[in-house]
């Protein structure tokens, strides 16, 4: 679905370019129809899937899992600094420090 909409805002593209060049009233309409028509068929795509989502992925059970109900738990995510290497450095930049006195 997506392959259409990027086709058809390649062709208002054109035309809209075509559109100023020419100075054409109607070249500039058929671009707002194609428009309109691509906002149509983004919008359909969009409220399909969020329906699959709501519906389909659904368990066995009708139970969405964590991940799918956006839950977060710890064990999702990594934490973005390892403790372990900042204490390491500090311990050596503070034997430096007194190595150097």
């Amino acid at each position: 679905m997506l392959i259409a909409v990027l086709v058809l805002a390649l062709i208002g593209v054109v035309l809209l370019g075509a559109a100023i060049i020419t100075g054409s009233t109607i070249l500039a309409m058929v671009v707002v129809v194609l428009a309109v028509v691509g906002l149509g068929l983004l919008a359909r795509d969009w409220l399909r899937d969020r329906r699959a989502r709501d519906t389909g992925s659904a368990g066995a059970d009708g139970q969405l899992s964590d991940r799918e109900a956006g839950v977060l738990k710890p064990d999702m995510f990594e934490p973005d600094l390892s403790y372990e290497d900042a204490i390491a450095e500090e311990h050596q930049s503070a034997g430096r420090e007194t190595n150097a006195e």
